[in-house]
């Protein structure tokens, strides 16, 4: 649940930086949907970016190697 409560409010703060950042007044119905396009792209930025480092910790080489007695 605390998990769940984290990403949630991670989602929120991300929106509420795009609407402080770029001075976007809801009562303007052209802000509404400039907010979901830009909220959108960053999913979609997020989304490649976990991709991506999820790919570089998979080729990362995490067993131990041996160490041979002429290495010390």
């Amino acid at each position: 649940m605390r998990i769940f409560l984290l990403f949630f409010m991670f989602f929120i703060i991300g929106g509420l930086l795009l609407i402080s950042n770029n001075n976007l007044a809801f009562y303007k119905g052209e802000n509404i949907s400039n907010f979901s396009a830009m909220y959108s792209e960053w999913l979609g930025q997020l989304f490649g970016n976990s991709q991506k480092l999820a790919g570089n910790v998979v080729k990362l080489k995490w067993l131990p190697t041996n160490i041979s007695a002429s290495d010390n």
